[in-house]
């Protein structure tokens, strides 16, 4: 039995493992790294001295497979503002737009969190075809929008997360804990590549619109990734007794410099 559990397993990780591949070259996507390079994310500033001139094609079209390489080379603030509102427009409210063209947006919070994908919504055909109708000057048009749906993933590498505002344990009525449920857009040949029960680990920063964004993305793991409770032990080290004694109301400004005789002078 054990056997062809095994062989299941492996051939679930022939096909996960070259998606996951393929998704961490695009992760975290042309949306998400233009709303990163507006509001002083990750890549904010990042293309430098590669900024073109306004009347220059840009090197990589939205609806261009190289279009990956935004995630090394960045974007200029002009191609983030056109890639951003153009998904703004299409893909949300009008009450973000709205905000978004007053100039009424900002970063409200920012965290590090382990995630696993528990729904895709892909693009519908109506949205599809609008988004080929809507060209830039360069006659580019992009990837449509869908949704990537997240829930909390347990990984050793980042610490429990506070499911709740007031910092208290959500549970429901059986006192099992509800996990919340986020959601991230993400173009349709990014999300083509992903798959329910894939694992990230994440910066994730919410915009003052009610938007979330991935700003940055440090792993992508497979749906079978497991670890020992024994890897949160990583890089521990034993306590060790510190017979220095602290500050006192007679020297409040006792430190170690003082115990070692140091001298910065």
């Amino acid at each position: 039995m054990n056997v062809v559990a095994a062989l299941k397993l492996c051939t679930q990780a022939e096909k996960e493992l070259q998606l996951i591949g393929e998704v961490s070259k695009l992760l975290p996507g042309n949306f998400n790294i233009a709303a990163s390079t507006l509001y002083g994310g990750s890549y904010h500033k990042i293309c430098g001295e590669c900024t073109q001139w306004d009347d220059e094609e840009p090197l990589f079209g939205p609806d261009d497979p190289a279009s990956q390489s935004r995630k090394i080379m960045g974007m200029t603030l002009a191609e983030a503002d056109r890639v951003f509102k153009t998904g703004i427009a299409f893909s949300g409210t009008y009450e973000h737009f709205r905000q978004i063209m007053a100039m009424q947006c900002h970063v409200v919070k920012e965290e590090f969190r382990s995630m696993e994908v528990c729904e895709i919504i892909l693009p519908s055909e109506e949205m599809r075809k609008k988004l080929v109708a809507a060209k830039d000057e360069f006659g580019h048009s992009g990837f449509a929008l869908g949704i990537l749906k997240v829930k909390h993933w347990d990984s050793p590498d980042v610490p429990e997360e506070d499911m709740t505002d007031d910092g208290e344990d959500s549970t429901n009525a059986n006192g099992n804990a509800v996990s919340s449920i986020d959601s991230f857009w993400l173009e349709e040949n990014i999300l083509q590549k992903c798959f329910v029960g894939m694992k990230l680990t994440a910066t994730i920063r919410e915009l003052s619109i009610g938007l979330k964004y991935i700003d940055g993305i440090m792993r992508v793991e497979c749906s079978f990734y497991t670890y020992l409770e024994t890897e949160r032990l990583d890089r521990w080290k034993e306590p060790i007794l510190n017979e220095r004694p602290g500050p006192t109301v007679d020297d409040p400004e006792k430190n170690f410099a003082d115990d070692v005789g140091c001298d910065y002078d």
